[in-house]
């Protein structure tokens, strides 16, 4: 399961890794995501 291997521009897969953005667990990188959304959502509203 676990790929050294991280592609910078592919989704996150088994690495939380997002860009140069790197997670020390999936339980953050869902927290940031969540938080991403919640953020567009905002903007997308006004």
């Amino acid at each position: 399961m676990d790929n050294p291997v991280v592609m910078p521009w592919s989704p996150p897969r088994n690495i939380p890794f997002f860009g140069v953005k790197r997670f020390k667990s999936y339980v953050e990188f869902n927290e940031w995501k969540s938080d991403l959304i919640k953020q567009i959502a905002r903007e997308d509203r006004s």
